[in-house]
């Protein structure tokens, strides 16, 4: 693998192996580049205590927490305690959740910090498998692929959801509000790149327009409108770094009618021309959260 890739998975994946010591040790996982990263701590064996958002809890051998993106935490590890923690960049993250309609409660689930107390032997066996192939294959120089470790997470993820309950809550609905909103969400990851209007979402949902716009900037502070192109912006961003494709095939595949109105669109909404952004990309070290980053947690 070349030194570029190797450089830019390890600024959007992490893993810590804590093996056992003689003393107490605390760690703080959200510092530096991983502000923005979502988290995976693995209580292997012994205790710690747990502090996130200022909420304490007793963790005992084989306990799990997922913190999300937007969580803050740490972890005091007593002696003679083992662990491993993992974690992955908003922008990692949001790649590996996928733009299909399944994905859509998996994402919601990911955006809320998660505690499973000692859950099945069977569930820990298999999440163990995960974790571990996760850690080895970023530790390895000779491997190291980005889709090999967003796999990873991405079925570690699944497991944490069906084990914590979530996938049945979810099947039980929620409120009237939410659920739009959640389909709103849903059309929104099928239908972005067709560039539908407002006006098509909301005839989907079966609501008006002005019904749709309400919902929207009363629970979550944005316009349809605004939450749509936060999601093409995102996608531009992605295929930016992600694809050698040129402007003129990336605006294409996500529906403008040219290179000119795309480039016009981005610069727009982000602040610089997609050629200027795919030049800013290949330096992670000069590229801010930011600049990348695509606000799931305002969805539901």
């Amino acid at each position: 693998m070349n030194q570029s890739v190797s450089v830019n998975i390890h600024v959007h994946a992490r893993s810590e192996i804590h093996e056992t010591t003689l003393s107490h040790k605390k760690i703080e996982p959200k510092r530096g580049i991983y502000e923005e990263f979502a988290h995976v701590f693995f209580l292997t064996s012994g205790n710690a205590l747990l502090d996130a958002a200022g909420q304490q809890i007793e963790m005992q051998a084989d306990s799990i927490a997922y913190i999300p993106v937007s969580g803050s935490f740490s972890v005091a590890i007593e002696a003679g305690s083992t662990g491993y923690l993992l974690g992955v960049s908003q922008y990692l993250l949001i790649e590996l959740l996928g733009s299909s309609a399944e994905s859509v409660l998996l994402r919601e689930f990911s955006e809320r910090s998660t505690y499973l107390d000692a859950p099945d032997r069977h569930f820990i066996e298999e999440f163990h498998n995960l974790a571990q192939g996760f850690i080895n294959e970023l530790s390895d120089d000779k491997r190291g692929s980005r889709m090999a470790i967003a796999s990873y997470f991405s079925l570690i993820l699944m497991g944490l959801w069906r084990v914590s309950g979530s996938q049945e809550s979810a099947d039980q609905g929620v409120g009237e509000i939410k659920t739009l909103l959640q389909s709103f969400r849903h059309l929104v990851e099928i239908h972005y790149r067709e560039r539908w209007t407002i006006q098509q979402y909301a005839a989907a949902l079966l609501v008006s327009h002005d019904r749709l716009h309400s919902i929207c900037t009363r629970t979550l502070s944005k316009t349809p409108s605004q939450l749509v192109q936060e999601r093409v912006i995102f996608e531009a961003k992605l295929r930016l770094e992600r694809s050698g494709s040129s402007i003129q095939q990336l605006a294409h595949n996500l529906g403008f009618s040219d290179a000119t109105t795309f480039s016009h669109y981005f610069k727009r909404y982000s602040g610089s021309t997609p050629a200027a952004f795919r030049r800013m990309i290949k330096k992670p070290h000069l590229v801010s959260a930011d600049s990348l980053s695509f606000g799931h947690a305002d969805w539901p």
